[in-house]
């Protein structure tokens, strides 16, 4: 029998276990995590890894995106589109030119959209509502709205 990584565990059930709005705001830790991970990695000239962490983050970003929904959000979620459309493009030029002010941008901005969602869920946490959000950041396929 093998014991799976206490550390792991924790993770699972912290991502199994929170609200939907927590969720994106893990989302968020991730990429910030992710990009502040590549900037020593440019500066390094290690580009292997740069590649990586950029990459990761991007694809977080790209979750973000392709799981608006606009329906419920409406304009809101097409703001962020826009928002996740730059993100993502601007870490590809990041990636493509070792960039860290670029990627600095982009961490800003995540953060910027990080606090809003933790007053978002603060906000559901309290109220005690069902929560409602533009972006699915489950894995249940499940979509939330604004």
């Amino acid at each position: 029998m093998s014991l799976s990584n206490p550390y792991n565990q924790y993770q699972r059930t912290a991502v199994e276990t929170a609200t939907p709005t927590r969720l994106v705001v893990m989302l968020y830790d991730g990429a910030i995590r992710f990009l502040n991970q590549s900037i020593p990695a440019i500066q390094a000239k290690e580009y292997e890894k740069k590649g990586i962490f950029i990459v990761k983050a991007q694809a977080i970003v790209a979750h973000l995106l392709n799981t608006l929904d606009y329906e419920a959000g409406g304009s809101v979620s097409k703001s962020l589109e826009s928002v996740y459309t730059r993100m993502h493009a601007a870490l590809t030029e990041a990636n493509t030119h070792d960039d860290a002010a670029k990627v600095e941008e982009v961490i800003h901005a995540l953060r910027e959209l990080r606090e809003a969602w933790v007053e978002v869920d603060r906000q559901c946490q309290a109220s005690k509502a069902p929560t409602s959000i533009t972006t699915s950041a489950d894995t249940s396929g499940r979509r939330m709205a604004a």
